[in-house]
This record gives structure tokens, sequence and C-alpha cells, in this order.
């Protein structure tokens, strides 16, 4: 006799939105600590702090949860460009020094427990 209950989802379907949510739960840990104020956040800007509008922390998102390669992905990313300059390296044009102030990867470093965490958690909490 066949089970003709309500609709209950295969371990597949559990999984697949399982790791959809902690991809978001694990790229909203990033985010937070990218707008976070401890040092390396982007509260207060790149430098001195003299020039933050709050525009590249309100630009930061996360994309949709993806298929590449066979696996799940999301981005977390900003269509500022200035980040890239400051992130990647540039030559300012006040002070006249090439300036780089790397903020996202050592965000992610300190933050890797917290991401993780915040996956298993929420990937847990959809799969019981």
């Amino acid at each position: 006799m066949t089970y003709t209950g309500g609709f209950v989802p295969t371990f597949a379907q559990r999984h697949a939105r399982a790791t959809d949510a902690a991809l978001e739960a694990g790229a909203n840990e990033l985010i937070n600590g990218l707008k976070d104020t401890k040092p390396l956040g982007l509260t207060q800007g790149y430098t001195s702090g003299a020039f933050t509008t709050g525009n590249l922390l309100n630009s930061i998102q996360a994309s949709e949860p993806y298929t590449e390669a066979g696996t799940r992905h999301i981005r977390v990313f900003t269509d500022v460009l200035y980040a890239l300059y400051w992130e990647m390296g540039h030559l300012n044009a006040f002070t006249r020094k090439y300036e780089r102030e790397e903020r996202w990867g050592p965000t992610l470093q300190r933050k890797d427990e917290d991401i993780l965490a915040a996956y298993t958690r929420v990937y847990k909490r959809f799969m019981e």
C-alpha cells in the first residue's frame, strides 16, 4: 500500500532548500561582518572615514544561490567601483601615493567560524 496522505518532501528536496537557506545565512554573516564597526569593517570607510557616506555599506548584497560546476554557490558583492580600487590598490590623486586597504578578504577570514556556524545551524533546522 502506498502513502496517499499530505505531501512529504523527499530528502533531495529538503537538502536543496536547506542548502540554499544555509548559503544565505552564511552570506548574511559576511555582510554583517563587512558592516561591522570592528577593525577591518567598512563602517569607518577605507582610511580616515572623513568621506564615508554610507553608499558602500548600503550597496553590499548577496546574490541568489546558483549552481556552477554542479555545486551550489552564493556571491557577496557590491557594484560600487571605488571599493574595487581600494581592495586591489590605486594611485590616490590626493595623497599621490599608491594605496591599498583590503577589507573583504580579512573580514572573510575573521568571520569564517561564524559563517560556518550559521550555515550549520540553518541547514540542521531545515533538515529536521
